[in-house]
């Protein structure tokens, strides 16, 4: 998903172009709106809402999951007309999602001064993120996903306009209706946007996220 030719502002005169295509948009004289050309994202349907993972792959995780001995967990939720933004195919919506700030490894940062030797290895810290819904069983099962962005000085909500330039450095995915989605990275210490999803815009649901890391990890709301 690139920048070029995404952002329009109409000028309230006759133009030509993606400007002259807002007129009909009944937008404010200078409001700039983003116009998106393709699609990023996709849904997949599971049977019953059963995760696919079989034995093997469980075993593992779980596995994995024992060395991870830092954990944070922070509750949200998709409200309708203020949260529920749905995927990244309407940018401007995917914006108002819940934006978490993922801090992994915050000793790295020390040790990476100390023992310039030791720097490739403090910087990887092993992370397996979940994104579960909550009281699922009242409601028919959405379609979810999350997706992570490396930051370094902004340390604020995402807007937009970032979301349509820079591609996520992880995700869970394709969005799938299962009460859980989850997925185990190789995440550099540092700071990371996390951000929640439903597949369509104005679904709404309480949902919790976990982060297990071998390293120290924190989650705050933004």
């Amino acid at each position: 998903m690139g920048c070029g030719a995404s952002l329009a502002q109409q000028t309230g005169g006759d133009g030509f172009g993606l400007a002259s295509l807002l007129k009909d948009a009944h937008l404010h004289p200078r409001e700039t709106r983003i116009l998106q050309i393709e699609e990023v994202d996709s849904f997949e349907d599971c049977e019953d809402g059963n995760n696919d993972e079989n034995d093997d792959e469980y075993t593992i995780r779980e596995a994995s999951l024992a060395t991870c001995t830092h954990m944070a967990e922070i509750a949200g939720a998709w409200v309708w007309g203020i949260t529920a933004g749905g995927s990244r195919n309407n940018v401007e919506m995917f914006a108002v999602n819940p934006q978490y700030l993922l801090q992994i490894g915050h000793e790295d940062m020390v040790l990476r001064k100390m023992f310039s030797a030791t720097r490739r290895q403090a910087s990887i810290v092993e992370t397996h993120i979940s994104l579960a819904q909550l009281d699922h069983s009242k409601h028919q099962l959405l379609h979810i996903a999350f997706f992570l962005y490396k930051v370094t000085s902004q340390l604020e909500r995402l807007e937009a306009e970032y979301f349509l330039c820079v591609p996520p450095d992880e995700c869970s995915g394709t969005f799938r209706n299962l009460p859980q989605v989850h997925g185990r990275y190789l995440l550099k210490s540092g700071a990371y946007i996390l951000v929640p999803a439903t597949f369509h815009p104005y679904h709404c649901a309480k949902f919790s996220i976990q982060v297990h890391a071998s390293r120290t990890v924190s989650l705050a709301l933004l």
